[in-house]
């Protein structure tokens, strides 16, 4: 690994964008953040409107899949990015790993489409080529959204970062407009879901690296294996109770509840998500000046986590009845166990993401997907309890969100001495 050094100085390649500061870019990511999922909910409501709920199945196979090639390539690789050059002070390791991680992108994208189209039908409800073909085309996007944001991120230009976010989406939802209106069938508009990689092509800044130098290339099998593996078991925890309520026995109007009550309390986690390339650059700036400097900040989010989630539960027992009836009508209604249930594990979401951040910037990645495993396996050995499909969904959700936290913070406790530096392989 490199030797760490100062970062933004005279001549760096990470000179920060003075034109946003650390509260005006976290403001900008945040409301790039909203922005983007307003925009989401457009192109859906576009779709299905135009075309049916049953005729819009496979878009929103091609969809749900795009949700997980985010997790597990862009989430990891923008990150990864965005610590190893703050941390290193420049691009040389990123741009070593750049062939390899570009190999493992397009290898992916090819062989997820050829799956999907050997599949076909049974996938998609549809024979028709369009589908596999955007299957490959979001694969292509998530890895190339991962460089893109992780390297305007470590420039300093969260600004950029911010409208990559939102033009990633308005340019999904302006193109599946555009052949919506002309009349284009539900395949085509199953296409645009891949047009937002072209958004790509508009920071041609963000992929200049510096000409190539000779060294081995890092192997980047930790952070994706880790990082994106523990992220994907995160996201199937945050968002996946509404699937094993239903599978496990919950009736019609419990699903829609705790459907609804997940999409309104996490929406602070939604934000945090898109501001946490923020985030990563100032834990990977703290990572500099030693492990003391990230001891503290474990220590902040630990007494956070330990404070925060409670409150949130009790504020969710207040406001979420309320907020439910006021946004998705007065015929849902949801009980103040459920709310408190999912405020308190929202807000322990929110601790995790963080907590996994630090455990990217402290080289131990890998300690994501052991957390995260772990959770799932407590979350598991819940739903197969028998005191009520509701309450056994309440209760995995919030067991796999504790376990996870307290395996991270247990095995920052244990390591002696934390490495402040980052993976090199």
């Amino acid at each position: 690994m490199s030797q760490a050094r100062p970062t933004g100085g005279p001549g760096s390649a990470l000179a920060p964008d003075h034109g946003t500061g650390g509260a005006g870019s976290t403001a900008v990511l945040a409301l790039a953040s909203a922005g983007a999922g307003l925009l989401a909910y457009a192109f859906v409501v576009v779709g299905t409107r135009t075309y049916g709920g049953a005729a819009f199945a496979g878009v929103a196979q091609v969809w749900s899949i795009w949700f997980v090639g985010a997790a597990v390539l862009t989430f990891p690789v923008q990150h990864w990015i965005v610590t190893t050059a703050t941390v290193d002070g420049d691009f040389e390791r990123v741009r070593r790993a750049l062939p390899g991680l570009g190999a493992l992108v397009l290898g992916a994208a090819v062989a997820l489409g050829l799956l999907s189209a050997v599949l076909g039908e049974r996938l998609f409800d549809s024979p028709k080529v369009a589908y596999p073909v955007a299957l490959a085309g979001v694969t292509l996007g998530a890895g190339l959204a991962g460089v893109l944001r992780g390297s305007l991120a470590a420039r300093g230009r969260f600004t950029a970062v911010g409208g990559a976010i939102v033009g990633e989406g308005l340019l999904r939802l302006a193109v599946g407009a555009a052949v919506a209106g002309a009349g284009g069938g539900v395949a085509a508009y199953g296409l645009t879901v891949a047009s937002g990689l072209v958004v790509a092509l508009c920071w041609r800044s963000a992929w200049r690296f510096g000409p190539p130098t000779p060294g081995p290339a890092p192997r980047l099998a930790h952070v994706l294996g880790g990082l994106g593996g523990g992220n994907l078991i995160a996201q199937g925890v945050l968002t996946g109770g509404p699937v094993a309520l239903a599978l496990i026995g919950g009736s019609s109007s419990e699903v829609t509840a705790l459907f609804v009550t997940l999409a309104l309390l996490r929406a602070p986690y939604l934000v945090m998500l898109g501001v946490s390339v923020r985030i990563t650059a100032t834990l990977s700036v703290a990572a500099v000046g030693g492990a003391e400097a990230l001891a503290g900040r474990w220590r902040q989010l630990m007494l956070a986590a330990l404070g925060g989630a409670p409150l949130a539960a009790v504020a969710a027992v207040l406001l979420g009845p309320w907020a439910i009836r006021l946004v998705f009508g007065a015929d849902i209604a949801i009980t103040r166990g459920v709310a408190a249930a999912v405020g308190c594990g929202s807000a322990l979401a929110v601790a995790n993401l963080i907590a996994s951040l630090l455990s990217l910037v402290e080289g131990r990645s890998s300690a994501v997907l052991v957390a995260w495993l772990a959770g799932a396996a407590g979350a598991l050995t819940m739903l197969a309890a028998g005191f009520g499909p509701l309450n056994q969904v309440l209760a995995a959700f919030l067991l796999a969100e504790t376990i996870a936290f307290a395996a991270m913070a247990m095995q920052w406790l244990r390591s002696s001495e934390p490495a402040p530096g980052v993976e090199a392989s």
